[in-house]
């Protein structure tokens, strides 16, 4: 994570998209790092993206999905997390992406 820098984006990601990306990841490291792991949550899991980047049409881990969302609740099944300017939530389940069709890496080894 610390590889990462708001004004080199990676995977072709849209600079603003860029650092939701980079600030989602903080926020979910230092509100629930330590529990995630203890929880059996993994990197595919909490950090993978699309191999192919913003041009790909596949699906990513829950940083993938928040979008400048919050996570408000994690436990060993799943994390509940709010739509920014919203009060909508949706959850997200551990291991629902490791089945799924398509290449995923974590979002610091996406191309540049």
């Amino acid at each position: 994570m610390a590889s990462l820098d708001l004004e080199r984006p990676l995977g072709g990601y849209p600079r603003d998209r860029w650092k939701r990306v980079i600030r989602d990841c903080d926020r979910l490291l230092n509100e629930f790092g330590k529990g995630a792991a203890m929880m059996g949550w993994t990197t595919e899991d909490l950090f993978g993206f699309p191999a192919g980047g913003a041009a790909s049409d596949g699906l990513g881990g829950l940083i993938w999905r928040l979008d400048g969302g919050r996570v408000v609740f994690m436990d060993d099944v799943g994390a509940a997390y709010r739509w920014p300017f919203s009060d909508q939530t949706s959850r997200f389940a551990r291991g629902y992406i490791g089945g799924m069709v398509g290449q995923r890496v974590p979002v610091w080894e996406l191309g540049e």
